[in-house]
């Protein structure tokens, strides 16, 4: 329960953001505590009566299945020394043709593509993990004839651009997962704090209270 109300706080957070940069820290503390309530699920409350039936995916009222196929490839161009952004690209036959249905949000460490219904199918990749951190708002794509290019841009050094040995990082993800969640929370919020508005502050600091509260 308190993970969740941990997860309801930094929604709200999030959408009273209004400076990028909070708002992809935000991005991230959410992304881990969601990953943490998914690893460490409520017990269900009992129901009396038989299980519901598992239902198979159905088509929706104009036909196209909810369900998603992968797209036919992934490509991750070879990063150049000091580049300042990362390619990437997603094959698939045709999507050119259905630029309108192209989805793709960009996050600080991961990326999620949609396209939906090219004859009632559904296509998504969701790249996690990213090797290094990016910068969403400056990230972008194309739809060509038969793939989609996404531009990743990279988060610059103190001297340089780093350079990606690969487009996604294991080693990175573990790192991440052994740090405490609550204390990257706590330390996220005192940062929000000290670089807000008064407006911020105001919202910040009713929420650490609270938090050291216990309520």
């Amino acid at each position: 329960k308190e993970i969740e109300e941990d997860i309801q706080e930094l929604k709200t957070l999030l959408r009273s953001s209004k400076r990028p940069r909070i708002s992809n820290m935000l991005q991230t503390h959410l992304k881990s505590m969601e990953e943490l309530a998914a690893e460490h699920p409520a017990a269900p409350a009992k129901a009396s009566g038989p299980p519901p039936q598992k239902l198979p995916n159905a088509p929706t009222s104009s036909g196209v299945t909810t369900a998603y196929k992968d797209f036919e490839s992934l490509m991750f161009l070879t990063d150049e020394y000091n580049s300042p952004t990362v390619t990437v690209y997603l094959e698939l036959k045709n999507v050119g043709e259905f630029k309108d249905k192209v989805q793709c949000e960009f996050f600080v460490d991961r990326v999620d593509v949609k396209v939906l219904d090219i004859n009632g199918v559904n296509y998504r990749r969701h790249i996690t993990n990213l090797y290094k951190d990016i910068v969403p708002d400056e990230s972008s794509f194309k739809v060509k004839k038969n793939r989609i290019e996404l531009t990743l841009k990279k988060v610059k050094g103190e001297y340089s651009y780093e350079t990606w040995n690969e487009l996604c990082s294991k080693k990175r993800r573990d790192r991440e997962k052994q740090r405490d969640p609550m204390n990257s929370i706590m330390e996220l919020m005192q940062d929000m704090y000290e670089e807000g508005d008064d407006n911020t502050r105001k919202m910040i600091g009713e929420a650490m209270m609270k938090s050291r509260q216990g309520k």
